[in-house]
């Protein structure tokens, strides 16, 4: 059975992009289920063309109850659920990647001419390992897209389960963050995310989360905190979805009797001072900023400053201690400067309103803090704040 589409999904996605050519061409129906529709577009492309029979049982068998993918949203996401709705999922598989889009999977809250959410798919994942850790991430977007879910932490969470189900793609994209000294604010709200460095910081995130904050060591604590600050008791917990979450993973947190020192670190900005430092240090000297499959920055930081810094909500930066500003002053309660030791092995706060430490050294200690650097954090979680250097 053929269905002809006047557009191929590709296409479709792109429209307002017109480097990428219209085509009609015929998508074969491969399965027909109540919930689930799942077409093929036919060419000549050898992925499309001779894929074989079996991709709508190999796609049946990842959706279906009790697949490895349903179980890991019940782990990570804490709810017991059908992968599809009621309301129906349509999946395309197509050539992708021959039309110069790099990415090999979509997802489309509404497919255009249809109602339903869709999948895109290259039709190099059809007998590829790389099929499974596609689909995952995209269900998450599927199962999120009537959630009011922070994209960034959405795309934290999307890129976590394809990770657990063998995907390369989130650790490759950690190789340009270890390398970058400015960072994106974390708190991305667009869709896509703005930065392409969003995407492994908020990668990194979640990694940070089920690290640092389970309270009894084990993989089911801290993907129970996961899914307590996907679902808040907004009757308990007020205020942006940030401060949601936080309020009701610190719930989760006394519930399961994490240690106070745990409970004391999880705030709205504590998470946010933490995780900049976890991801400025040597971690392996620091049991509070360990993040697994991170293995630090590389970069040499930022070699200057400008003379008005500014940070937005959720941003921190680093730069090169020797030609930091030495009359720096920080009066903002929101910003967050610290002195990080040129080995990464011990750091010290700048005081709020007080010269930076350069000023008040002797002459020996100044010649080794200028291998040093300083990390800048805007803890803030709503304004951008601004800070005077002045050289």
């Amino acid at each position: 059975m053929h269905f002809l589409f006047s557009l191929s999904a590709s296409a479709l996605l792109l429209l307002a992009q017109p480097q990428f050519a219209r085509a009609e061409r015929a998508a074969k129906l491969l399965l027909q289920a109540e919930q689930l529709k799942i077409y093929q577009f036919q060419d000549d492309n050898s992925d499309c063309a001779n894929s074989g029979s079996n991709t709508a049982l190999k796609i049946k068998q990842l959706l279906g109850s009790g697949s490895i993918i349903e179980k890991d949203f019940k782990t990570l996401i804490g709810k017991s659920l059908p992968l599809i709705e009621q309301t129906g999922l349509l999946i395309f598989f197509d050539r992708l990647k021959s039309q110069n889009i790099s990415n090999s999977a979509f997802f489309l809250r509404n497919y255009p001419g249809r109602s339903e959410p869709a999948l895109l798919l290259d039709c190099s994942l059809i007998n590829s390992h790389y099929l499974a850790p596609a689909i995952a991430h995209e269900l998450v977007h599927y199962q999120f897209r009537k959630e009011n879910i922070p994209s960034w932490f959405e795309e934290g969470v999307a890129q976590t389960l394809e990770f657990q189900r063998g995907g390369e793609h989130p650790q490759n994209s950690l190789i340009s963050l270890s390398a970058a000294s400015e960072f994106p604010s974390i708190f991305d709200m667009s869709r896509p995310l703005k930065s392409q460095l969003s995407y492994p910081l908020s990668f990194l995130f979640v990694r940070y989360l089920t690290d640092q904050f389970s309270s009894r060591g084990d993989s089911h604590t801290s993907s129970g905190l996961i899914a307590a600050m996907l679902n808040p008791d907004r009757k308990l917990c007020a205020g942006t979805f940030w401060e949601q979450m936080i309020c009701q993973g610190r719930i989760y947190l006394t519930k399961t009797k994490a240690p106070p020192e745990q409970i004391r670190r999880f705030t709205a900005k504590g998470l946010l001072r933490y995780f900049a430092l976890a991801l400025t240090l040597n971690h392996q000297k620091f049991p509070y900023y360990q993040i697994s499959d991170w293995m630090g920055s590389k970069s040499d930081d930022r070699d200057w400053a400008p003379k008005d810094l500014v940070l937005a909500p959720g941003q921190f930066i680093k730069f090169s201690a020797k030609n930091f500003p030495e009359h720096f002053k920080n009066p903002d309660s929101d910003v967050e400067v610290y002195r990080i030791l040129s080995n990464k092995d011990s750091f010290e706060v700048i005081p709020h309103g007080t010269k930076s430490a350069l000023e008040v050294e002797n002459l020996k200690a100044l010649r080794n803090f200028r291998k040093d650097f300083i990390l800048v954090i805007n803890t803030s979680l709503e304004r951008k704040v601004t800070t005077k250097t002045h050289h």
